[in-house]
């Protein structure tokens, strides 16, 4: 860190971790913040062409997940908190759209027939992604709050943004507190308990009766051209110093 020209950091909390960590190296004046970003005209609900092999029943109300199952995602806590949700939203459904299909069958064993039906699974590539984003109302995904996730910047919440969903996670990780309090781009959870879910969905239901551009968000935070411009800004300072 000392010997280091320039740092990135993915997030605000990670950058203020390692000042604290390293409070005699001037990092403050030479790190840049640069969060995970994603491609906003891919991500955009106006350029979508993917025919999709699933739809949604016209009254279903559609909550997606996207991505990799267990590792550092709580998926058993994400499956109970949708199925507390169903009390107060009967047409709930959760899709998943993962790769890890063999894995969620294994999680999803944990559970009664009536309590999966709830949920549809479906594997996707990466060009499919944006489409099924856009069928669904919001999406939801919990991260396990470990000391390492001070700087997890996940690329599925500027994905999720971008297509203009409001994001339903667990608070304390990267720089999800900023985002969400500053610029109410969801839900933040404080645990992973039937009361707290109880809650997090009235706050949910209360939220939908705002109008609010989540797009903006992205654009404004998470645009891969502005990744681009700042890590083009880096090297070119680091070949003026050469």
């Amino acid at each position: 860190m000392k010997n280091a020209d320039a740092v990135i950091s993915l997030t605000h909390s990670g950058l203020k971790e390692l000042i604290e960590v390293y409070p005699d190296i001037p990092l403050q004046q030479k790190t840049k913040i640069i969060p995970c970003c994603t491609n906003t005209d891919l991500f955009n609900r106006e350029h979508l062409q993917t025919p999709l092999r699933y739809q949604p029943q016209p009254n279903d109300h559609l909550i997606i997940y996207t991505g990799s199952i267990g590792t550092w995602y709580f998926t058993r806590e994400m499956i109970d908190c949708m199925i507390v949700w169903k009390q107060k939203i009967p047409n709930l459904k959760l899709l998943i759209v993962t790769r890890d299909t063999e894995v969620l069958v294994e999680v999803l064993k944990n559970y009664s027939v009536e309590q999966r039906e709830l949920i549809h699974y479906e594997q996707a590539s990466y060009a499919e992604v944006p489409a099924y984003l856009a069928l669904a109302k919001a999406a939801i995904f919990f991260i396990k709050p470990a000391y390492s996730k001070i700087a997890s910047s996940p690329t599925k919440m500027a994905e999720c943004w971008a297509m203009d969903l409001p994001i339903i996670t667990n608070a304390g990780i990267g720089d999800n507190d900023i985002y969400f309090k500053n610029d109410l781009g969801g839900i933040l959870l404080s645990e992973f308990s039937e009361k707290e879910y109880l809650l997090s969905c009235q706050t949910y239901l209360e939220l939908l009766k705002k109008p609010n551009n989540y797009r903006s968000i992205a654009l404004e935070h998470f645009d891969l051209k502005m990744a681009v411009e700042r890590y083009t800004g880096i090297y070119e300072k680091l070949t003026a110093w050469n």
